[in-house]
């Protein structure tokens, strides 16, 4: 069971910062590159958001009625929902890495990038097994790929 209304997973930041602690720009030897805990925090920070809440992101338009977002709002039971429809692309990450997990419980699925852009950003992820979601999900901690 994944506890979606949970706050940030401090053994999960801390995760990340191991991950992300040294990496260095190919380019600029000086320069280091943020772990995920610094894009966390930069998301929360750049959006305005609390720290301490947690988020949960529907990864659509909510005027998109094959994207369900009656179903978000359900399965988010008062946890504040973040959507993305009339965010620019180049946002994209920081809404990912300020949620605390991404709801994507579509009815029609093309293909299912949003699945993808959570899981490079280590964000759990329930999603409907539609598009490349039942390949991307399959045997990975932290997700749910399971009929509505």
């Amino acid at each position: 069971m994944i506890d979606v209304t949970r706050g940030a997973d401090d053994q999960r930041a801390g995760e990340r910062a191991q991950r992300g602690a040294g990496r260095h720009d190919l380019a600029d030897e000086d320069r280091v590159v943020p772990g995920r805990d610094d894009l966390d925090r930069l998301g929360l920070q750049r959006l305005r958001l609390d720290p301490d809440r947690p988020y949960l992101l529907f990864p659509a338009d909510p005027a998109r009625p094959s994207k369900r977002f009656d179903r978000a709002q359900e399965i988010a039971e008062g946890t504040r929902l973040l959507t993305l429809g009339r965010v620019h692309p180049f946002e994209v990450p920081l809404y990912v890495n300020a949620a605390s997990a991404v709801l994507v419980p579509s009815e029609q699925e093309g293909f299912g990038l949003a699945v993808l852009e959570a899981l490079a950003c280590d964000v759990p992820v329930l999603a409907t097994p539609l598009g490349i979601h039942p390949t991307a999900l399959d045997d990975i901690e932290g997700t749910l790929c399971a009929p509505y």
